[in-house]
């Protein structure tokens, strides 16, 4: 019965730290997204907002 326990507590750790570090992770991705609108819209052309999209993908 123990094992079992320990088995199971083990496993809802192991998800709760998957669903935080998939949580850390989509928060970073939101914050880049947001970066990336706001350099957008601060172009003159759509030359330079291209080159911004560009530089950001290849910089991930």
């Amino acid at each position: 019965m123990n094992y079992i326990q320990a088995s199971v507590k083990i496993a809802t750790n192991f998800v709760y730290i998957s669903e935080t570090h998939a949580k850390r992770k989509l928060d970073g991705i939101e914050t880049e997204i947001k970066t990336l609108i706001v350099k957008i819209k601060e172009q003159s052309d759509l030359y330079e907002a291209y080159k911004v999209i560009v530089r950001s993908i290849l910089s991930m």
